[in-house]
């Protein structure tokens, strides 16, 4: 599992999609933002978005995905322990199927950075040449701190298709 802590990065990345001006499916890179708002009893509520993108910028030009996480900042005074568990599972899909994965557990980083200055940058590649179909896609299971629920799912949306 690769984690780069740099914006740089997805500076690169965004710059590159908008210099393409081509379509999303013809695209060499391509991504989309998500946001989610939780609401976290007695605390003040957590944001979070993920910026998914899929690119043929892996070894030899192969697929690869990426997710950029970052997250709202909160009251310092409070609380520092919003989630019992919050995970990201990556996933690097051609036609909708797993090509490629990783899950990593945010908990310890998110309660612990109450400035939200610390992204998290996630790499999926894969071995194959194969083209078209290919995209990012992610899925977060979070277990707030105590609001008593079991944990739920964010079914985060896709970046689009590239070839």
């Amino acid at each position: 599992m690769k984690i780069i802590a740099a914006t740089s990065i997805v500076a690169a990345t965004l710059m590159g999609v908008a210099a393409l001006g081509v379509s999303h499916a013809q695209a060499a890179s391509t991504c989309r933002s998500s946001s989610k708002s939780f609401n976290l009893p007695g605390k003040a509520d957590q944001s979070m978005t993920i910026n998914l993108c899929v690119s043929r910028t892996g070894p030899g030009g192969r697929p690869r995905a990426t997710a950029d996480v970052k997250w709202g900042s909160w009251d310092t005074k409070a609380s520092r322990k919003r989630f019992n568990s919050i995970k990201v599972q990556l996933r690097l899909e051609r036609s909708d199927v797993s090509k490629g994965s990783l899950s990593h557990e945010l908990a310890s980083s998110l309660n612990a950075h109450a400035d939200g200055s610390s992204p998290y940058i996630y790499l999926v590649d894969t071995t194959s040449t194969l083209r078209g179909g290919w995209s990012a896609d992610a899925t977060v299971t979070y277990d707030i701190a105590d609001d008593g629920k079991s944990p739920a799912t964010w079914d985060v949306t896709g970046s689009p298709l590239i070839s």
